[in-house]
């Protein structure tokens, strides 16, 4: 993300979301609090009351993996492979 793009304090409400957390954990439906870059809250879908100027998204159809994917990263396996593997 451009963070030049990320207006300090804006709120944004992704209400609805199937959360996957990257533990292996069922997926539940939540609604997840944004504040700028970072996720200020998460609650059950319903909990969290949208304010007049916060953007909410509607993710009722929508997966959503906060945090745990980091698109731009580039993984280097090769420390994590045995001798057999390389």
């Amino acid at each position: 993300m451009n963070s030049d793009a990320v207006v300090t304090g804006t709120k944004s409400l992704v209400a609805g979301a199937l959360v996957a957390d990257g533990t292996g954990a069922p997926m539940e439906r939540l609604d997840v609090l944004i504040e700028g870059t970072r996720i200020i809250a998460v609650e059950p879908h319903g909990a969290i009351t949208a304010q007049g100027d916060w953007q909410v998204i509607r993710a009722d159809a929508l997966v959503l993996a906060p945090g745990f994917i980091d698109v731009p990263s580039h993984a280097d396996l090769s420390p994590l492979l045995s001798d057999d593997d390389t």
